[in-house]
């Protein structure tokens, strides 16, 4: 993905884009959203990936940046160990976090009528779902859009021509990798969104 410092599309020039007209309209989603206001970026730290793995901690903050919900969660569920390597969570230091049944309507009543960015939002969505499903309640029902498929289409690069534009990390700029948190990866994606809302140039 490039070394510390760059992200992945300055490594692809405009006029390098298989289709250009795709970072256009990704340029687009981001600058439409940053003239809107009805939706909020959502992140989400869980127990690891899979059917029965829950979230324990989850973050939404509005387009400004402002935070609307910051919390940790106690799972009902063991962290799988390479999850807790990436987020640094255990059981033990989740033991005064409240448990999802306790956050589950805070973070309804910050989704409901918004639509909700999140990179890579279907694992977002379905982990939230799965937390809610394992304390026997209704999943939140929101509009969940994608910023790194976005982000995919704007950058333009593929493994082999004619397949699908490769997804990438969610890019860190100039910072080193570090320990990840929701309310940090929701910065993070609100900052992509105004790279991405850049005027494009394309070379003389």
């Amino acid at each position: 993905m490039g070394t510390a410092g760059e992200w992945p599309d300055e490594l692809i020039p405009l006029d390098a884009h298989p289709n250009p007209e795709d970072r256009y309209a990704a340029a687009s989603w981001a600058r439409q959203l940053l003239i809107r206001r009805d939706w909020v970026v959502l992140d989400t730290e869980t127990t690891g990936l899979a059917g029965t793995d829950q979230v324990l901690q989850v973050a939404v903050l509005d387009p400004s940046g402002r935070v609307l919900v910051d919390t940790t969660v106690r799972p009902t569920c063991a962290i799988h160990p390479r999850a807790s390597e990436v987020h640094g969570f255990t059981l033990l230091s989740l033991a005064s976090a409240p448990t999802y049944d306790q956050v589950h309507d805070d973070i309804g009543r910050h989704l409901a009528g918004r639509r909700v960015i999140a990179y890579n939002s279907p694992f977002d969505e379905r982990l939230l779902a799965q937390s809610a499903v394992a304390w026997g309640l209704s999943p939140v029902e929101s509009l969940w859009e994608c910023a790194m498929r976005r982000y995919a289409q704007y950058v333009g690069s593929r493994r082999r021509p004619g397949s699908d534009y490769t997804w990438h990390k969610l890019p860190r700029g100039a910072g080193p990798d570090a320990v990840h948190g929701a309310r940090d990866d929701c910065l993070l994606t609100l900052k992509l969104i105004r790279h991405m809302a850049r005027p494009l140039v394309a070379p003389s």
